[in-house]
């Protein structure tokens, strides 16, 4: 694991410190560690794991976390969530996953985040995954962390299903 001065930048125009460029794989524990510090992330870090129970039920492997809840925000609004569906049984996932109605309202208030398709463009020149990689204002690339589902056990975490 990095020490925190060396998994953070600040970029100019970037409202707080991102994650330094690269897909960061972590374990659960790990992300609570790091993540996970004040009450209000604690909430939606519950409501991540919810979600992550379920996709892994469906067959899921691999999540991407993003959003202002991998940065030095203290008080994100939510977290984004690039999901590779490759290996998913539709039949076995939560149907708010594929609503997108109302900015995707369902899937915010369910677990409070929202989940998008690795392979969808984000825009017309990124798919998500690589889309989630960029900094919004300095345009820079940034950090995001990877979850392999297969490495993870939900039964004694809080805000599994």
């Amino acid at each position: 694991m990095f020490s925190m001065n060396d998994r953070y930048v600040d970029y100019p125009n970037a409202p707080f410190p991102v994650l330094v460029s690269g897909i960061h794989t972590m374990s659960l524990s790990n992300f609570e560690e790091e993540f996970v510090y004040n009450d209000h992330r604690r909430v939606q870090y519950e409501g991540l794991v919810s979600a992550l129970s379920n996709l892994k039920a469906s067959g899921c492997v691999n999540v991407y976390i993003d959003g202002s809840y991998v940065t030095r925000k203290p008080f994100p609004g939510d977290y984004d969530a690039c999901v590779d569906y490759t290996t998913v049984d539709v039949t076995k996932l939560d149907p708010v996953f594929y609503s997108f109605d109302n900015l995707r309202r369902e899937q915010k208030e369910k677990y409070l985040g929202e989940f998008f398709p690795h392979n969808y463009f984000a825009d017309d020149q990124y798919l998500f995954l690589e889309f989630f990689q960029r900094e919004k204002y300095s345009g820079e690339r940034k950090g995001i962390v990877h979850i392999d589902l297969r490495n993870e056990e939900f039964d004694n975490l809080g805000g599994a299903e």
